[in-house]
């Protein structure tokens, strides 16, 4: 199916780099869980009889941390990342539109 990321190619740029998204998403390979943990789309990869035992601990110390002090930390990190603003989003989904009534995308 010929369709792009649209608006989360900014997201998934930041994670990967330019050049490794620009690999990735010019070719239609899947790839491995391994690989979008090495690309940086995953934290951790575990055999999936880990699973539960991962997620508990990596959730259960968030459950217990300062709702402000969280919502703070959101909102220091998103005023100091890229800025995703309205003009970007009408970007991408144009870019995405354009593909989406493509004849790639049928």
């Amino acid at each position: 199916m010929g369709l792009i990321l649209a608006t989360t190619s900014l997201c998934v740029i930041m994670r990967m780099g330019e050049a490794l998204a620009r690999q990735v998403s010019m070719s239609s390979r899947m790839f491995t869980a391994v690989e979008a943990e090495r690309f940086g789309l995953l934290a951790y990869v575990v055999p999936e009889e880990q699973l539960s035992t991962t997620v508990a601990a990596e959730v259960d110390p968030d459950l217990s941390c300062a709702p402000g002090a969280v919502g703070a930390a959101k909102a220091l990190t998103c005023a100091l990342g890229p800025k995703i603003d309205t003009k970007v989003i009408e970007m991408t989904i144009s870019a995405l539109i354009l593909q989406w009534e493509s004849f790639e995308a049928t």
